[in-house]
């Protein structure tokens, strides 16, 4: 598997997590 498509699915994978990890956040303080 090349590096570059690696590293491009964990970035993915990171602004996935953060959209969600903001969003939650956002909820918590209404």
């Amino acid at each position: 598997m090349p590096v570059e498509s690696a590293l491009g699915l964990m970035f993915q994978f990171g602004l996935l997590i953060v959209g969600i990890l903001s969003l939650a956040n956002s909820n918590k303080k209404k």
